[in-house]
């Protein structure tokens, strides 16, 4: 959803920003376990291609809405978040490996 409907998202981060710091990180909090929830599925040795779509499809978006900070602040937290699981995905099968 904070994918398929952004300008949806866009205009809710914008008017909880209105209504204060307290109300946009409580609605940020809220849309980020919506965007990172789920079923996450891949390849051994492979991060999750999921991962790769949020990273790609956030960064687009926060480029998108780089004039409005709260938005492009919340896209960016989702690539950062991504990039992580990604790297973590990486890391986990690389010590895997080493145990062989």
């Amino acid at each position: 959803m904070v994918f398929s409907s952004h300008e949806f998202i866009a205009e809710l981060l914008d008017a909880a920003a209105k209504c204060g710091s307290e109300c946009l990180q409580d609605v940020k909090s809220e849309l980020f376990c919506v965007a990172i929830g789920g079923v996450y599925g891949g390849t051994p040795g492979q991060p999750a291609p999921r991962h790769l779509s949020d990273k790609s499809e956030a960064g687009r978006l926060a480029h998108l809405y780089g004039n409005r900070p709260a938005v492009k602040d919340f896209y960016d937290t989702l690539v950062k978040h991504a990039e992580g699981s990604i790297k973590r995905e990486l890391q986990e099968w690389d010590e895997e490996g080493d145990d062989e």
